[in-house]
């Protein structure tokens, strides 16, 4: 196991009694991430060294989350990606999580909600995608039912079974609760 240090920003120092007050974003970046020591946890295949379990979303303390590719401590991998030249769909598989899986702390994901409940009631252009989204969702699930329907095949003979009911007039009276279930 190696372990990666990561040097100080050589930008400007933070002015005394104003911390944080000026530093660049690799300082804010490697504060965040809680030091300038990291472990590599595992090397994949290609020979990429990543910082978190597989398979994981490593959630550290004010609801960041770790980027598997150089463990930053960040509010959304996701947005991150772009400066590894990946995407959420090869990280994913690379790093072994679910294709849904989100790769953000919850508050940001409550943030993220919240914004766009705002924004499903105020802008039509919104509302008409997420409609369209849920009628498409409807016709692969149509799609899916009739495929289904096409390889499993009923003989005519059972589709034609007359429907009896399944309880008695007994059992109905138990199941309303007007008999005791067990004597």
């Amino acid at each position: 196991m190696s372990v990666e240090t990561i040097s100080p920003s050589a930008g400007p120092r933070p002015a005394a009694g104003r911390p944080g007050a000026a530093r660049t974003g690799a300082a804010r970046r490697s504060a965040r991430s809680g030091g300038v020591i990291r472990p590599v946890v595992g090397v994949l295949a290609d020979g990429t060294a990543f910082y978190a379990p597989l398979g994981e979303v490593v959630e550290v303390v004010d609801a960041l989350v770790t980027c598997h590719m150089c463990g930053w401590a960040l509010r959304s991998v996701t947005a991150h990606l772009r400066a590894h030249g990946w995407t959420k769909q090869v990280y994913c598989e690379a790093f072994g999580l679910e294709r849904g899986q989100s790769l953000e702390g919850p508050p940001t994901r409550k943030l993220r909600a919240a914004a766009l409940a705002a924004r499903l009631v105020f802008d039509p252009a919104i509302r008409e995608g997420s409609a369209a989204g849920r009628d498409r969702a409807v016709q692969d699930l149509l799609e899916v039912e009739r495929q289904h329907d096409q390889l499993v095949r009923i003989p005519q003979a059972e589709q034609d079974v007359t429907t009896v009911n399944p309880l008695t007039s007994t059992q109905q009276i138990e199941v309303r609760g007007r008999l005791p279930l067990y004597e």
